[in-house]
């Protein structure tokens, strides 16, 4: 078996509801040919999400392994979900801002969407801040 440790940390942070289709799309993703035909449309209909992309590679892709490493705060990823909550067209039951409670508990969930996949490896939780530079 193959691994790979991801760090992108978008597949695991949370974005504002209804923000990452019309993103994805606009980026021109959906013309790319790198995306699987029912991603493809996904993306057209502007309802693809990160976690969609990468749930799909590891779906396609079952002799590798997968995992992210993300900290259980991180505030980079907090202020830009702020950042885009206040400057972009969401939905309005997602929240301004996110406390460090509530991004560790997005984050959980996602991961646990992906434990039921055998490739999944649980993601390492270090420390409280991205320093990623």
């Amino acid at each position: 078996m193959h691994f790979l440790l991801s760090p992108i940390t978008d597949h695991l942070s949370p974005f504002p509801l209804l923000y990452q289709g019309p993103l994805i799309e606009s980026y021109g993703m959906c013309n790319l040919g790198i995306l699987e035909s029912d991603l493809v449309d996904s993306c057209n209909a502007q309802t693809l999400s990160i976690q969609d992309v990468f749930t799909g590679a590891m779906a396609n892709y079952p002799n590798v392994g997968f995992a992210n490493l993300n900290s259980k705060a991180d505030t980079t990823q907090m202020a830009f979900y702020a950042a885009i909550a206040a400057t972009e067209p969401t939905d309005p039951d997602s929240p301004e801002a996110l406390t460090e409670d509530e991004y560790e508990n997005e984050v959980r969930k996602k991961t646990n969407d992906c434990s039921s996949l055998p490739i999944w490896l649980s993601p390492t939780y270090f420390g409280r801040r991205n320093n990623q530079t």
